[in-house]
C-alpha cells in the first residue's frame, strides 16, 4: 500500500510541477488567471522554482521507492505522463486547472 501511495505522490508532484511550468507561458496564464496581462517576472521565477522543486521531490521519491536505475526510469515515465496530462487538461478542461494554481501569493499579488 505504501508503494502505491508513493507512486501516486510521484505522479501528483510531476503533474503539479508541469502545471506550474505551463503557467509561466503567457497564453496559459491569460487563459487561467488574467485575460489582459501576462505573468509578472517575479511570478514566473516563483512558478519555475516551484516546478523544479516538485520535479526534484518526485525524483527523490522515485529513487527512494525503486532504487537508482529503475527510480530514474520511473521518474522519466511519470514526467512524460504528467506533461501529457497537463497538456490534455489545458486543451480540454482549462477551468479545472484553476484549482491547481498556487494560492499563496494569489499569483498577481507580487
Amino acid at each position: 500500500m505504501r508503494d502505491a501511495l508513493t507512486l501516486l505522490a510521484v505522479f501528483a508532484l510531476l503533474y503539479l510541477g508541469c502545471a506550474a511550468l505551463a503557467m509561466t507561458l503567457d497564453r496559459h496564464w491569460r487563459d487561467l488567471v488574467d485575460r489582459r496581462n501576462g505573468p509578472l517576472r517575479r511570478t514566473v521565477q516563483r512558478l519555475r522554482l516551484s516546478g523544479a522543486v516538485c520535479a526534484a521531490a518526485a525524483l527523490g521519491l522515485a529513487i527512494q521507492r525503486d532504487g537508482g536505475a529503475f527510480g530514474l526510469l520511473l521518474w522519466c515515465l511519470a514526467l512524460t505522463v504528467g506533461a501529457f496530462a497537463v497538456s490534455a487538461t489545458l486543451t480540454w478542461r482549462t477551468a479545472q486547472l484553476r484549482g491547481v494554481q498556487l494560492r499563496g501569493a494569489q499569483l498577481r499579488g507580487d
